[in-house]
């Protein structure tokens, strides 16, 4: 179609660049300038114009953000430390801590202190060195285990002796030990040993079970002296030697097992992953 001047002109049955539908058939409403002309084509149906483009894929959203670490939790209690055992591994020695005149008596000014260690030697004679028995008399000396040394963890004792006075033939002097267990004097030696009147030292050994001869605190007797009444002795050493080993003592108890930490908090929770923008 063609005009003369410029107009709008609507064409029914036309499909054209601005088309509408109505009572069943198309309608194009055709703008043309002065002397301007156009060619539509005729539809029965619907003017079917060609698609647009798709929009353009819109870009994800931000990720969100991590949650925050939870608090550790508070660490537990130590067990309480073990309580010590007894009676260690080793040697000793026990001075007479205690002298006592049983029958008849001994040098005046003489004590246990003089019994400690043998000083004197051949026929050396220094009073406050030794102690002088006068005949028929006994004394008994009284020794201390260590602190922390349990009778039944000895497993060797000795008697050291230094000895002067007449031999044995002439006139018997006697060394005991008392057993707590059978509540009796038990020898382990005279004076069998000795020349007459020369210093002699020797060494007794005490018979076992050696736990027998320590009283409940720990205290070992020795007796020594003579019921006759020939002749005086000396002694310059009246000492207890021995040695400890584990014994039956308890060891260290363990110690209490530690409580438990309190459980940490929980971490918060991360923002969501942020929406789409577009399709």
């Amino acid at each position: 179609m063609s005009v003369a001047n410029a107009a709008t002109v609507p064409v029914t049955g036309a499909c054209g660049d601005n088309s509408e539908f109505y009572a069943g058939q198309p309608i194009s409403s055709v703008s043309l300038p002065a002397g301007g002309s156009a060619t539509l084509s005729l539809s029965s149906g619907p003017c079917t114009g060609a698609g647009g483009a798709g929009g353009s894929a819109g870009t994800g959203g931000a990720d969100g953000s991590g949650g925050a670490n939870g608090t550790g939790g508070s660490g537990g209690m130590g067990g309480a430390g073990g309580s010590a055992g007894t009676a260690g591994e080793g040697s000793f020695s026990l001075p007479c801590s205690e002298l006592s005149v049983v029958d008849g008596q001994i040098g005046p000014g003489q004590t246990a202190a003089a019994l400690t260690t043998a000083e004197l030697t051949g026929m050396t004679d220094i009073w406050d060195d030794y102690v002088e028995l006068s005949r028929a008399s006994t004394i008994v000396c009284e020794y201390d285990l260590p602190s922390g040394v349990a009778a039944d963890s000895v497993d060797a004792l000795d008697l050291q002796v230094n000895y002067r006075g007449p031999i044995e033939a002439f006139e018997t002097w006697t060394f005991e030990v008392f057993d707590n267990d059978a509540g009796t004097w038990t020898a382990i030696g005279d004076n069998a040993f000795a020349p007459s009147w020369v210093w002699t030292p020797h060494t007794f050994t005490l018979p076992g079970p050696l736990s027998r001869f320590f009283s409940p605190t720990g205290t070992l007797q020795i007796r020594y002296g003579t019921t006759g009444s020939v002749d005086d002795s000396d002694v310059d050493q009246l000492l207890i030697t021995g040695t400890a080993g584990a014994g039956t003592g308890a060891g260290d108890t363990g110690g209490s097992a530690g409580t438990g930490g309190a459980d940490g908090t929980g971490g918060a929770r991360g923002r969501r992953r942020g929406p789409r923008a577009g399709r």
